[in-house]
C-alpha cells in the first residue's frame, strides 16, 4: 500500500476515491511515567526512549489506516495528515492520529 502526504501520486492515475480513513494510537499515563523515569536517556535535550514510543504509536496508527483503506478496496492513501495530541485531565495521555483519503490507483 502506497502512503503519501501529497494530494496525488506522480505518474499514477487515481481511478476511484474510496473514502476518508483514519487510525489512532493512544499512549497511556503509565507509559509516559515510565518514559519520563528514563530521564537519563536524555542526550542533547532528546529522549531516545520517548522518541521510540512515539515512533511505535505512529506506526500503529498508520497500520490501522492501511487496514481501513484495504477494507474499502484501496491500494493507496493520499493526503495523509499526522497529528499528536496530549489528552486527559492532567495531560497523562498522548494520542497519535492519522487520516487521509483511500484511493485506487492504476497498477502500482
Amino acid at each position: 500500500m502506497l502512503l503519501t502526504t501529497t494530494p496525488n501520486i506522480d505518474g499514477k492515475r487515481i481511478t476511484k476515491y474510496c473514502g476518508i480513513v483514519a487510525g489512532e494510537a493512544v499512549l497511556g499515563a503509565n507509559v509516559l511515567k515510565d518514559l519520563f523515569a528514563g530521564i537519563r536517556d536524555f542526550v542533547g535535550g532528546r529522549s531516545g526512549t520517548y522518541e521510540k514510543e512515539l515512533q511505535r504509536a505512529r506506526a500503529i496508527a498508520l497500520e490501522e489506516l492501511q487496514e481501513r483503506a484495504r477494507e474499502l478496496g484501496a491500494n493507496a492513501v493520499i493526503g495523509i495528515d499526522i497529528d499528536y495530541e496530549v489528552l486527559g485531565k492532567e495531560n497523562g495521555m498522548l494520542m497519535v492520529s492519522v487520516s487521509g483519503t483511500a484511493v485506487l490507483v492504476e497498477s502500482l
